[in-house]
């Protein structure tokens, strides 16, 4: 376990080098993503957002700008900084819906902070409910 982590954490660092290099937010489609787009394949990459009547696997439920990841290091930092994430999406989604994250009826539409490029302070909140699933129209909860 010690060898797999200190790999984790040299990876790490090489990550924090390329931080500066531009060109890499919304991994290149040039046209970020709001709320209320539709966005995502099921065969493909494809972060442009589109119409939620055209083929699609995620909605933008939320935006959050300004996130500030929390103190930490290596394993310990990275599952806080996602913990945050989630957290906030959680509570877009629950402005977007009307429904508590967790209080939602089924079939659950699940949530996730999506990446947008790397030392972005931006969070991009997406619901789908799976990762493979299109669908042809606006998610809704009820």
């Amino acid at each position: 376990m010690a060898e797999w982590e200190a790999e984790l954490e040299e990876a790490l660092k090489e990550l924090e080098d390329l931080e500066g290099l531009e060109g890499l937010d919304d991994f290149g489609t040039g046209a970020p993503l709001n709320v209320g787009d539709c966005w995502g394949r099921a065969t493909t990459v494809d972060h442009d957002p589109r119409s939620c009547d055209e083929p699609h696997v995620f909605e933008v439920v939320g935006v959050h700008e300004g996130f500030e990841a929390p103190e930490g290091e290596g394993l310990a930092g990275m599952r806080a900084e996602e913990e945050a994430k989630e957290a906030i999406c959680e509570g877009l989604f629950a402005e977007y819906f009307g429904v508590p994250y967790n209080d939602q009826p089924l079939p659950m539409i699940l949530v996730t902070p999506e990446p947008v490029g790397m030392g972005s302070d931006r969070i991009v909140c997406s619901a789908y409910t799976t990762r493979s699933e299109e669908h042809t129209s606006p998610f809704s909860i009820g």
